[in-house]
């Protein structure tokens, strides 16, 4: 009997530290008993969320911050594209309006070869080069690491593109936002500017190299074309020279040194029914030469055999050279382009983007409200079999 009383005093010492049920008849659970024993592990389950939080916020304090950096971006306006576009009025090659354009700057178009330069990998291992951002980014000796590796950590990867954005239109322009991220708040955004600077200038270079390559072809087609035009017009002279001189040999064995009437003849006869008269329509146009007289011939090819130029009667030559004259001092400074147009100047957020500080919080605080309802309900599970197994003995 002195056993008995003493396995029982155990029994209920053991439900006296926490409430264990065996579970109730044909295994239904008891939300009653559930919410019990959550009731008396209240102090776990508490300690564990505490002890979580407090592991959270440590390790935000403790872990590197990363902190981004972004930049908002609009194609140019018409007037940053301007000076690059090169048109020509004149007769030589013209269009419909009169107008040859070499070049026409679109900014829609400048703009997309922008966005193109702003994705390319050389251009951004370039610009990573030559700051020397591998020391300023990182604070360390790099000596020894391979550079390219370097600039695919951090920088390559670190700085993204987010064109989310298109679609949804800014005065016809798509806005783009460019974004970086690094541990230097203040520095980081200083780089992002530099690099959009560098993609722009990089682009109105590229766009002048181009146009100035097209002038060039367009210089070396108007001095072959110059050059034709008088060679072309020496033949004629030489031409003019040889009839002339025929001209006034034939003249002066007819004896006609000056123009005679015979020099214009009947084309056509229109008879009037009316009045019985007959209209004659002259025309001088096909009259052999000789017909002037061998005056006039000699005055004219003593003129001719003395000119020494005949650009003066050359049809569209001063067109022509005039273009090319505008075409020779042409230019345009690359500093007045801009290729892009900078809506929002880059800044750093004041709060870190990692850690997400709020977000660890709170996962871990959940974590450990579940393993601290998971040890009650082991805890409990554990005594209520010491507890069958000591009734049973």
């Amino acid at each position: 009997m002195g056993g008995n009383q003493e396995k029982k005093e155990k029994n209920v010492q053991a439900q006296q530290v926490i409430l264990a049920y065996p579970p109730p008849p044909e295994d239904e659970i008891d939300i009653a008993d559930l919410v019990r024993i959550l009731w008396i592990g209240r102090r776990i389950i508490f300690g564990s969320f505490i002890a979580s939080i407090f592991i959270a916020v440590t390790l935000a304090l403790i872990l590197p911050k990363t902190y981004r950096a972004s930049e908002t971006l609009l194609p140019p306006s018409l007037s940053d594209v301007a000076p690059l576009t090169v048109s020509v009025l004149s007769g030589f090659g013209a269009g419909e309006n009169g107008f040859v354009y070499l070049y026409k700057a679109e900014p829609l178009e400048v703009y997309e070869v922008f966005k193109r330069n702003l994705r390319r990998v050389g251009l951004r291992y370039k610009f990573f080069s030559q700051n020397h951002l591998a020391q300023v980014l990182r604070g360390e000796d790099v000596e020894e690491v391979d550079p390219y590796e370097l600039f695919e950590q951090i920088f390559n990867k670190k700085i993204r593109i987010d064109d989310s954005g298109k679609g949804r239109k800014n005065n016809n322009a798509d806005v783009i936002k460019v974004v970086f991220d690094g541990k230097k708040p203040k520095r980081i955004a200083e780089i992002l500017q530099e690099y959009v600077a560098f993609i722009d200038s990089y682009t109105a270079h590229e766009l002048i190299r181009s146009i100035r390559a097209e002038v060039n072809i367009r210089r070396r087609d108007l001095k072959e074309t110059i050059t034709a035009l008088r060679e072309t017009a020496a033949l004629e002279h030489k031409d003019r020279i040889a009839q002339l001189r025929e001209g006034v040999a034939i003249a002066e064995r007819l004896g006609i040194k000056k123009p005679t009437g015979s020099a214009f003849v009947a084309t056509t006869q229109d008879k009037h029914s009316e009045n019985d008269q007959t209209s004659l329509i002259l025309d001088s146009q096909h009259v052999p030469l000789y017909f002037r007289g061998s005056i006039a011939l000699k005055s004219e090819l003593e003129q001719l055999m003395s000119r020494q130029n005949d650009d003066s009667f050359i049809s569209g030559l001063r067109k022509v050279q005039g273009e090319l004259h505008y075409l020779q001092k042409w230019d345009v400074d690359p500093e007045k382009i801009h290729t892009v147009q900078i809506d929002r100047a880059a800044r750093t957020g004041k709060q870190p983007v990692k850690p997400k500080v709020k977000l660890i919080v709170a996962l871990s605080g959940i974590l450990g409200l579940l393993f601290g309802i998971f040890m009650v309900f082991s805890l409990n599970f554990f005594r209520s079999v010491k507890i069958q197994s000591c009734q049973k003995s």
